[in-house]
């Protein structure tokens, strides 16, 4: 499933593609950035964690994170 997320981070505002899947046994989300970059992000308990490659500053991945946190309570939800 895709959908499209607004990050706003120290005052600018950036618009992510998010796509859902699956990785073995872990729900994974996989973030398309603007700029062509992308990241994996899962969630382990209650913490969003990525994929060592990814680099994110902990800051970013918490507010990606909090954002599909939304997507899936609207989904639950419906």
């Amino acid at each position: 499933m895709s959908h499209e997320i607004i990050l706003s981070l120290n005052g600018l505002e950036q618009t992510l593609q998010v796509i859902s899947g699956k990785f073995k046994n872990w729900k994974v989300w996989k973030i398309k950035f603007k700029n062509g970059e992308e990241a994996v992000l899962f969630k382990h308990m209650d913490e969003w964690m990525q994929r060592h490659e990814d680099r994110l500053d902990h800051k970013t991945i918490t507010a990606i994170g909090k954002q599909i946190d939304l997507i899936n309570n609207d989904i639950s939800f419906a």
